[in-house]
């Protein structure tokens, strides 16, 4: 499955397409995952990216696991001698970030400096003391040095205290303590599945929340978000920490049938880059606030590039390779934002009408250079016009701003939005986007010290990496993540 030469390799009508496919380095920005079917062949085909960076030591490693029933392979994490992310002769599968959140901080009431109040009682925490080693290396300015730290490590009835302020400790319960181990049963299982219905029932098992979106050689997909997942009291804001006093606990976990999960949906795909599992589905109080983009979010994006090449047309490896090069190389939401352009550029006047040209005439591609090794004009323009974006919509909130924030985009995905500059794009009018741009104009003149679009023409940002051997790489201006990824056909 996925690979010429592989047990149950579904036919291709470009196989060249697939001997090609190594040398080729796909770019793509954010875990993502798409599933597709092709009923008429009874064929599917999976793509899934975990792009966790460049690092030493790497957080995966390629394997193959072979055994009495178990012939799989692909990637997993040191230590853990399963495939977590792979394939076998029918099924092939892949995780992306479930970012749900599987803990709470609860804020405990102290009595003294070790007991604390739960249920109108007061509460021995459970203490210890542990002894740690340090040392430095030397240096230009001194020889190494060494010594230990003891430091008092407690627990309530909710978890592990993290800290402590006046009368409060802060303990965090998580769902997975001595849980653990059922997310590796769950992920064996996977090696082992034959069809659709294994991939569920592993799924089931698995005690962590990370999605995962698979599909088999009967032509089927599906897609879940497992793991415990808490069900949280009611009437209380999950953002701050719950009461540790009894009044705020969790009421169990989620019912494995209740979890947002979906096999061979009508549409005929699936797709994932992170988003949340189901419309009103809240993440607490993690920090992946880009989730809340709204229509704005990179998936909006990858959604419109699966149904253009490979729903509207006939399903093939090749078309899913071009759609993940498309969407690894794309500002996500320049695509999307077509139809508010062209509505803003309608009585744009001057340097507004400039700016917002130059983005129209872009069609979204960071990576596509001229002979001079220049990307679009449109890249810098689309990047001020965003920043300008924000400043004018989070400013006219005055002393609300701080709900919305904004800040900078993820330094994993510069050329996506941040939340600010979503929340611009969702809420400004027309005339709201003509000042953007107006403001953006004025921005880019001060970079590129001329008001000619060909001039805004700038060098392809490129990171130049050495081989790493044990040493960490040098910090890259942004990085698309291409570490490891798999494109996998399966059918008769």
């Amino acid at each position: 499955a996925g690979h010429p030469g592989d047990p149950g390799a579904a036919a291709d009508p470009l196989p060249a397409a697939l001997r090609a496919l190594p040398a080729h380095v796909i770019h793509v920005g954010g875990s993502s995952a798409i599933a597709v079917r092709d009923s008429r062949h009874h064929r599917a085909y999976l793509f899934s990216g975990p792009e966790l960076g460049f690092q030493a030591p790497s957080q995966l490693y390629e394997l193959e696991v072979h055994g009495p029933g178990i012939d799989a392979r692909g990637v997993g994490i040191p230590g853990a001698p399963i495939v977590g992310i792979g394939h076998n002769a029918h099924v092939a599968w892949g995780l992306t970030s479930g970012l749900s959140a599987t803990n709470s901080l609860y804020a405990e009431k102290l009595v003294g400096s070790d007991h604390y109040m739960f249920d109108g009682k007061v509460r021995a925490m459970s203490c210890r003391n542990e002894t740690f080693s340090w040392h430095t290396p030397p240096t230009a300015s001194g020889p190494k040095t060494s010594g230990t730290v003891t430091e008092k490590l407690c627990r309530t009835v909710h978890g592990p205290v993290q800290g402590t302020a006046g009368h409060v400790a802060y303990a965090r319960r998580y769902a997975t303590w001595k849980r653990e181990l059922g997310t590796i049963a769950g992920l064996a299982q996977l090696e082992q599945a034959r069809t659709i219905q294994d991939v569920a029932r592993a799924a089931a098992t698995v005690t962590w929340n990370e999605n995962i979106t698979a599909a088999d050689d009967h032509g089927n997909i599906g897609y879940w978000h497992p793991g415990l997942l808490p069900i949280r009291p009611t009437g209380w804001d999950e953002r701050v920490p719950y009461p540790g006093t009894g009044q705020a606990e969790w009421r169990g976990f989620l019912p494995v049938s209740e979890r947002p999960h979906v096999i061979n949906p009508r549409q005929g795909y699936l797709t994932n880059w992170n988003n949340v599992p189901s419309q009103g589905w809240t993440t607490g109080n993690d920090t992946a606030s880009e989730r809340l983009g709204g229509p704005w979010f990179r998936t909006a994006f990858l959604n419109r590039l699966v149904v253009a090449n490979l729903v509207r047309r006939a399903p093939s490896f090749a078309a899913l390779d071009a759609t993940i090069r498309t969407e690894g190389s794309t500002a996500q939401q320049r695509p999307l934002a077509t139809t508010q352009l062209r509505a803003a550029l309608h009585g744009a006047q001057r340097h507004a009408r400039t700016v917002l040209a130059t983005i129209l005439a872009w069609g979204g591609s960071y990576v596509a250079t001229d002979v001079h090794g220049h990307v679009s004009p449109g890249v810098a323009a689309w990047q001020a016009f965003k920043t300008a974006a924000q400043t004018i919509a989070v400013g006219r909130l005055g002393r609300g701003a701080f709900l919305i924030g904004g800040g900078a985009t993820n330094s994993e995905h510069l050329f996506d939005v941040s939340l600010g500059q979503a929340y611009a794009l969702r809420t400004l009018t027309p005339a709201g986007w003509r000042a953007a741009a107006t403001a953006a104009y004025t921005a880019l003149v001060s970079q590129f010290h001329s008001g000619t679009p060909a001039r805004w023409a700038a060098p392809r940002t490129l990171a130049h990496q050495s081989i790493l051997g044990a040493e960490q790489p040098p910090p890259m201006p942004f990085f698309d993540r291409g570490s490891w990824e798999q494109l996998v056909a399966l059918g008769p």
